[in-house]
């Protein structure tokens, strides 16, 4: 039996509302990974291009440090959190003030090698 192996990658305080960032995870759910690297390099949105660019790191890690050929992984999890919140103040009229609040993201991908067939 070939064991399944678990390929992380994460990014790390990005400047983007986690919000932003769970609408194009919830438009790639449930696809097979060559599938979503097309639907994420021709979606023009940022937050689509920061999952493309941590869905191949975890792509080139699981080249690199396991040899799993591309053909071999599928997605078990993306999973977006709430990162540090930037907290600043906006100025208003008669000494009054809005907070602001500036939003960051953090991005998991977690990769799995599939079982092609082997028995146990």
């Amino acid at each position: 039996m070939e064991k399944k192996i678990l390929i992380f990658s994460k990014l790390n305080k990005v400047k983007i509302s986690p919000y932003k960032v769970r609408l194009i995870v919830n438009l790639i759910k449930k696809e097979n990974l060559l599938n979503i690297l097309n639907i994420l390099k021709y979606t023009n949105k940022k937050a689509s291009k920061l999952l493309l660019k941590t869905i191949e790191s975890a792509i080139y890690n699981a080249k690199n440090n396991f040899n799993i050929d591309i053909d071999n992984l599928e997605i078990y999890k993306i999973y977006i959190d709430n990162g540090p919140i930037f907290k600043r103040i906006l100025l208003r009229a008669k000494g009054k003030f809005d907070k602001l609040l500036k939003r960051t993201s953090i991005i998991n991908v977690i990769l799995i090698n599939k079982n092609n067939g082997t028995k146990s």
